[in-house]
């Protein structure tokens, strides 16, 4: 049940690095030599590889502070102070759902 909670708890951030390695080898290694091969365009090939650079750039940074937020309710869940499921004890998430606010498990997925 923990095993969920984690994946359930890093799930984005894993997601956002893997978009940035794909843009870096998308904007990095596979456009550049499509652009070179143009007379007209092959200006562009230079500006793509920057623009691979800032992807994972900005990719890396915002993976890092959004896994060491979540690592800090973690943290704080393991210690005791953060919300806990009156279900399974594990940590809980606040959603918003049309006009309705509840929370769910982490762990075991309750709705409340």
């Amino acid at each position: 049940m923990q095993e969920r909670m984690l994946f359930r708890v890093y799930r984005w951030p894993a997601a956002i690095l893997l978009s940035a390695l794909a843009a870096y080898w998308l904007f990095g290694v596979f456009i550049p030599p499509l652009l070179a091969q143009s007379p007209y365009i092959s200006s562009l090939a230079g500006m793509s590889q920057r623009l691979a650079l800032l992807a994972i750039g900005v990719g890396t940074i915002t993976t890092t502070i959004y896994a060491l937020l979540q690592s800090i309710r973690l943290w704080r869940w393991w210690r005791g102070k953060g919300d806990a499921c009156t279900n399974c004890g594990g940590m809980v998430e606040v959603r918003t759902k049309k006009d309705r606010i509840y929370t769910q498990c982490l762990a075991c997925g309750v709705r409340k």
